[in-house]
């Protein structure tokens, strides 16, 4: 028994051994003692895990600082309406009223929404798709649609959005007949006229982002096609990517977009992954949603068919604002340490008592990031329960002595199989 609680003394310090760490950076100097908000800059973040957990705070005594991890919830925006190019219509009194709307994406999609003139007014109608805008094929029968008010700022609008599900197709073109007699005893006599087609995307604004370090973008335009090429110096997780574009000689334009990662290959080769599509236009806020995707590497594709190029002005690559919530002490001086892909999410006993926190705190900010990773810095897992002066420079930091160590452990090990053996043999 004795030999092994010497076996298990000696191998303690080897399992508690200190974290490695490849960043560091200081906070600023505190002033009040409480709950406050650490702010995670980009400089920070590009160096985090996907969950952001490889992250620690320490004190002056290097014991470990509970905190809690918050970032600002990005909220839903107003709906942004994506226009589809109208390529016929026809508005019949009776009967036989129809619209086809061009998919200009060119991706699968399973709806469509028409903006209509309010109306109190009900009809029946079908959805076919077409590849070539002439030979037709069935999606759906029967659409049976109510027009309704919506509101804006509290005021009613002339025009309502009406929203088409179907199954997901990948036709090019879609038409939408109108049954305006529905029933042979309802006599249907006007249709209702369509403003614009298209689709609909949420966006989810948040109350304040950080600013991405500005993307370096090359343009490359071929004949029917602009590629912008654009990057970050090293991978960032972007959450909402902005662009401003503008045409030579119209101010309007109309192009669908897509957006792909670039993404390292064998033998020093890339390949792109498709990460969204859009359609870029004078009429629409031109911006991607990413979701906090890291990268560093991407190209946006425009499809210019036989207009001229689109000139890009400029990108902006928006972040989440991110926070550590901890509880700090005016005076004390503080560490981030960060960048340990084997590190698990830390525990503490802070998460039961969220409720303590207040709704309002002080944010205290970091300073710049330093590379400790060519450095042997260590945090030892003991020093929560003992002095860190008790430690320096002795048996857990001297090379010497760890693999004096080692070796000792060695021969009890083998000293123990050979009792174990012994015992067997007189048994």
């Amino acid at each position: 028994m004795s030999i092994r609680i010497s076996v298990l003394v000696l191998c303690f310090p080897f399992v508690a051994t200190a974290q490695h760490f490849k960043w560091e950076t200081k906070l600023e100097n505190v002033k009040t003692s409480g709950y406050q908000k650490i702010l995670l800059v980009p400089d920070v973040t590009a160096q985090l895990r996907n969950d952001f957990t490889d992250i620690r705070i320490y004190d002056k005594d290097f014991y470990e600082t509970p905190y809690l991890l918050y970032k600002d919830e990005a909220k839903q925006g107003l709906d942004r309406f994506v226009t589809y190019q109208v390529t016929d219509v026809q508005y019949s009194n009776g009967c036989c009223s129809y619209i086809k709307v061009k998919n200009s994406t060119g991706n699968p999609i399973d709806h469509i929404v028409l903006e209509v003139n309010n109306a109190d007014a009900q009809r029946a109608m079908n959805l076919s798709g077409s590849y070539d805008g002439n030979r037709w094929f069935t999606v759906r029968d029967q659409f049976v649609v109510e027009t309704f008010n919506t509101m804006v700022k509290g005021e009613k609008k002339t025009t309502s959005l009406l929203r088409f599900n179907f199954p997901l197709t990948d036709y090019k073109f879609y038409k939408f007949e109108f049954d305006d007699w529905h029933y042979w005893w309802r006599d249907y006599k006007y249709p209702v006229f369509v403003v614009r087609a298209g689709h609909v995307e949420p966006t989810f604004v948040p109350e304040r982002c950080l600013e991405l370090p500005k993307p370096v973008f090359e343009q490359k335009d071929t004949l029917k096609q602009t590629l912008v090429y654009f990057g970050f110096a090293e991978d960032e997780y972007v959450d909402h990517i902005k662009f401003s574009l503008h045409q030579v000689k119209n101010k309007d334009y109309y192009r669908s977009a897509s957006l792909y990662e670039v993404m390292p290959a064998l033998k020093g080769k890339t390949e792109e992954r498709f990460i969204a599509s859009t359609v870029l236009s004078s009429l629409n806020d031109n911006e991607i949603t990413l979701g906090g995707r890291k990268g560093g590497s991407f190209v946006l594709k425009i499809n210019n068919e036989d207009d001229r190029a689109l000139v890009l002005d400029d990108i902006r690559a928006l972040q989440v604002k991110h926070y550590l919530v901890a509880d700090l002490e005016a005076g004390n001086a503080y560490t981030i340490r960060f960048g340990n892909d084997t590190l698990p999410a830390p525990v503490y006993d802070l998460q039961y008592f969220k409720s303590k926190i207040p709704d309002s705190l002080e944010v205290v900010n970091v300073l710049d990031r330093i590379d400790i990773s060519k450095s042997e810095q260590k945090v030892n897992l003991v020093a929560n329960n003992a002095s860190t002066e008790n430690t320096k420079g002795t048996f857990f930091t001297n090379k010497t002595m760890i693999w004096f160590a080692i070796g000792g452990v060695g021969i009890l090990l083998l000293f123990m199989a050979s009792r174990m053996l012994r015992d067997m043999k007189e048994k």
